[in-house]
């Protein structure tokens, strides 16, 4: 994504990181609510979880 800012000779700042972040956010929440993907917490304090995602295998 910031590759693609930076091709188009557009040079990201705060905010927009803030939102690629947000975005990106809800759409891993987004689909671990559809089943697709599933969340495994790591190392990390209670207050700051690692979060570690993962596709689930799928089955036909």
């Amino acid at each position: 994504m910031i590759k693609a800012f930076e091709l188009e000779g557009y040079t990201p700042d705060k905010s927009d990181f803030q939102s690629i972040v947000i975005a990106f956010s809800h759409a891993l929440r987004r689909l671990h609510s559809q089943g697709i993907i599933e969340k495994d917490y790591i190392a990390g304090s209670s207050q700051n979880p690692k979060i570690k995602w993962k596709l689930k295998e799928i089955r036909t």
